[in-house]
């Protein structure tokens, strides 16, 4: 064996001998601590590495986005479209005719709308009025959702706001509803 070959031996045999001491001095809580903390070490450089510059670039795409300037939807919108859809909405004085309608719908369900709160409500920037319609009504569920489905139908440019139901008793199959539409109408030109 040659001296190079001599050398190597020692030094490994010396290597092993040190290995062995330092796992005796560790002991196991100490090597499993150890090849946890290289098993992270690995983890983080081929999983979390990787993501976190992948998380870089798209911060970096989105400041590049968020930067640009977007035309509001009305200015994308054909003039003619917006005064087709103008002309479909009811007028002002309609609302008479269309709270008949919305009562009529739910009398066809079976409900009762004894009283209710209603209030204009100005839309700037548009030739639009906001008609806020609340409803309390007592019935089933299915003939609540059924009024909603129906007016809605009925009436395209009548919206729903929201709806809350409670029930006097958990078994009882009535509910009281109180139901809240917006409907829109063409402002008084006068």
């Amino acid at each position: 064996m040659s001296a190079l070959g001599r050398i190597s031996v020692q030094r490994g045999a010396a290597l092993a001998w040190r290995m062995k001491q330092a796992v005796q001095r560790v002991g196991a809580p100490g090597m499993v601590a150890i090849v946890l903390a290289t098993a992270c070490s690995i983890a983080y450089l081929f999983t979390l590495q990787p993501l976190l510059a992948e998380i870089a670039v798209t911060r970096a795409q989105w400041r590049l986005v968020s930067n640009r300037t977007v035309a509001p939807p009305m200015a994308n919108a054909s003039l003619d479209g917006m005064s087709a859809f103008y002309a479909s909405v009811p007028e002002i004085d309609e609302q008479f005719s269309l709270m008949a309608r919305l009562h009529r719908a739910a009398s066809t369900q079976g409900l009762l709308l004894e009283h209710g709160d209603y209030q204009f409500v100005p839309e700037l920037a548009t030739p639009l009025i906001r008609y806020e319609i609340e409803l309390p009504v007592r019935g089933e569920y299915t003939q609540v959702r059924r009024f909603i489905s129906a007016a809605m139908r009925d009436m395209p440019t009548l919206a729903l706001k929201g709806v809350s139901f409670s029930r006097q008793k958990s078994d009882d199959p009535q509910l009281n509803a109180k139901i809240s539409f917006v409907l829109y109408l063409k402002k008084d030109r006068t």
